[in-house]
């Protein structure tokens, strides 16, 4: 099983109790991962709310599977917002939460 899968797995299961999401607008933040038939949805989470995770709970210099393995038991995000993370997050070392904010593209105010 490749890391990926071993991480969304990971993330499925402790995040199973969330409620299930529902129906997102066309114009909405979130996207469809490209696994066809079995995709499923991604939210872009809120940078300033990732940004305060990302410096609380990561150990910086961090490597893309060292932030991820931090953010996978979470109840903060919902398994969209992980998943988005997940899908967007380039894969390198990052010296603290801005780099990891800045890879994603995400502006924090």
């Amino acid at each position: 099983m490749s890391f990926r899968s071993a991480f969304v797995a990971a993330l499925l299961a402790a995040c199973s109790h969330n409620a299930p999401q529902a129906a997102v607008p066309e114009n909405s933040p979130t996207s469809t991962t490209d696994q066809g038939a079995n995709s499923l949805p991604s939210t872009q989470p809120d940078a300033a709310k990732l940004r305060q995770h990302f410096a609380r709970h990561v150990n910086y210099p961090a490597s893309r599977e060292q932030v991820l393995q931090a953010c996978a038991n979470t109840p903060e995000f919902t398994d969209a917002e992980k998943r988005w993370t997940s899908d967007h997050l380039p894969a390198r070392q990052y010296q603290d939460a801005s780099q990891v904010v800045d890879a994603l593209g995400l502006e924090a105010s």
